[in-house]
């Protein structure tokens, strides 16, 4: 049951996270609802609010980021509200 497209790469950043004792960021990369990689871009669709604004609060976000541009060769991070629908 896989939450969104390329799944070895979403494996391959959760082992980043892992590795980085990035625990915090780790956790709420587990619970997400989708993610989706789409040319240079990844998007997260975290699972509740709370997530949601951990993982927007800037040095949360950045650091997300930077360990998901040097792990997955993308040049962004876009987080989606949980309540927005996928399109």
């Amino acid at each position: 049951s896989s939450k969104g497209n390329r799944p070895e790469l979403w494996e391959k950043f959760l082992d980043v996270l892992d590795d980085k004792l990035q625990l915090g960021l780790l956790d709420h990369m587990k619970r997400v609802i989708s993610y989706h990689f789409e040319s240079d871009i990844l998007y997260i669709q975290p699972s509740s609010d709370s997530d949601y604004q951990y993982l927007k609060e800037g040095a949360h976000f950045q650091q997300m980021e930077i360990l998901a541009k040097a792990a997955l060769e993308v040049d962004r991070v876009k987080l989606t509200h949980p309540d927005e629908a996928k399109e």
